[in-house]
């Protein structure tokens, strides 16, 4: 609920953003949640990729996640991706 501040303005407490009815959240994301809203708009679910901290670095620096060994799990994932998109279903 909007508190007053003047006549004619108001503001939101804080911590609360206003979304639109039904848009995503990032907690309902991430649990499976991108696959279900892929599903619910008609698009194909092409994958999940691992939160890893390595290939956030690599990509920082300017390396390549598939050269480098310590992103490997997150570098399998993003290649099955990449599959999916180039090769015709």
């Amino acid at each position: 609920m909007p508190t007053t501040i003047a006549p004619g303005r108001s503001r939101r407490p804080r911590g609360r953003r206003r979304r639109a009815r039904g848009a995503p959240t990032s907690r309902s994301a991430a649990r499976d949640g991108a696959e279900k809203m892929c599903h619910e708009v008609g698009v194909p679910f092409l994958g999940k990729v691992p939160m890893d901290p390595q290939l956030g670095k690599a990509v920082e620096e300017g390396r390549s996640c598939f050269t480098d060994r310590n992103c490997s799990a997150s570098a399998l994932a993003l290649k099955q991706i990449m599959e999916k998109l180039v090769t015709p279903q």
